[in-house]
């Protein structure tokens, strides 16, 4: 049998909407990304991040470093009067930044064939 799980603190890991909007509104007041605000959106983009497969933790590293930066440069922009969901909004941002991030890194790696190539009699 394995070893028994440790008891852990695990609602720092958790963000619920209600959370994420009250942070939102302090930080709307300050004029500035409070530094739970920011731990909300590490914790997101790592957590969004395990959707996809990464060649490497490296580009899993980037991928989710690039999602953190879109999410920090667009906290200013939701309208909370309009929309009720900011965690779903903030969820498909951290999703596009890793779509992003991941074109960033892999973009210039598509296999292709040149021309002579195909017209060479030797292949």
């Amino acid at each position: 049998m394995g070893k028994p799980i440790p008891n852990r603190d695990t609602s720092r890991d958790y963000i619920n909407n209600d959370m994420l909007v009250t942070e939102l509104k302090k930080s709307k007041e300050l004029d500035r990304a409070t530094d739970e605000l920011s731990r909300m959106f590490q914790i997101l983009a790592k957590k969004v991040s395990r959707s996809f497969i990464y060649d490497s933790n490296d580009d899993r590293y980037d991928c989710v470093q690039h999602a953190y930066v879109c999410l920090m440069s667009n906290w200013k922009k939701i309208d909370l009067e309009r929309r009720t969901n900011a965690f779903s909004y903030f969820t498909q941002i951290a999703l596009n930044g890793l779509r992003q991030g991941w074109n960033t890194l892999n973009g210039k790696k598509k296999q292709t064939i040149s021309i002579s190539r195909i017209f060479e009699e030797d292949v």
